[in-house]
């Protein structure tokens, strides 16, 4: 049966696994944008048509929400995230609201991961993660009941060599609110042994690393990422 909280009626497994303490262990930041807030920026910086295609891509034009995507919907809404965050204060905001949203379902320990990136406004890949950062520290640092950290993400799909090791190299420099690497990104794009030099530098220097793994049938890079032992 449904039970009253706040007002509205919602359902009693619903509300009492809201109540449970949590950690959380992979957020993508991009990934955990509140949708009302994709469209407002979307509408900001593209007008009515981007809001519009930004409803489109998200599947909300037919008034229905989407329980599952193909896997190719998924990073074309990704890319829809990355056009419409183009600004150090699109920045703010979403890391902003992220971690708000997580602590309103009760999240103890979040571990938020983001691919460092230059912004349309010249935001650089450096000043995007000491902004993350310091938002981070600024929450660890109060009363609030949430404590954060980050993992800084090489994309498969678009880094080579030395843009993995410049990540591995900015996560040093933001350590200890960046506890480790992550490589993510579409998993039909790039190759996981091409960033392994990246990824063991990554390991040798104390950072974590953690995969995508066996998003798409690979059994060949499956099985080098399980022998590579992610943390």
């Amino acid at each position: 049966q449904a039970i009253k909280l706040g007002g509205r009626c919602v359902n009693p497994v619903h509300a009492r696994c809201r109540r449970l303490p949590k950690v959380e262990l992979h957020a993508h930041l991009s990934g955990s944008i509140r949708p009302t807030t994709l469209l407002a920026l979307s509408a900001r910086h593209f007008g009515p048509d981007g809001e519009a295609r930004a409803r489109q891509t998200l599947g909300l034009s037919t008034g229905t929400t989407r329980e599952t995507r193909a896997l190719g919907e998924c990073f074309a809404i990704f890319d829809l995230i990355h056009d419409a965050v183009r600004t150090r204060e699109d920045l703010t905001l979403i890391t902003k609201e992220v971690v708000t949203d997580f602590e309103d379902d009760n999240v103890k320990y979040l571990e938020l991961r983001t691919t460092p990136r230059d912004l349309p406004d010249g935001t650089t890949r450096h000043e995007y993660v000491a902004n993350v950062a310091s938002i981070l520290e600024e929450v660890n640092n109060s009363s609030r009941q949430i404590s954060c950290r980050l993992l800084l993400s090489i994309d498969r799909a678009t880094a080579d060599d030395a843009v993995a090791h410049s990540t591995v190299a900015l996560a040093h420099e933001f350590t200890p609110i960046v506890v480790g690497i992550d490589l993510s990104g579409n998993p039909t794009k790039g190759t996981f042994s091409s960033f392994l030099p990246a990824l063991e530098a990554a390991r040798e220097s104390g950072l974590s690393v953690t995969l995508h793994c066996a998003e798409v049938a690979n059994d060949d890079e499956v099985t080098q990422m399980i022998n590579f032992q992610p943390d």
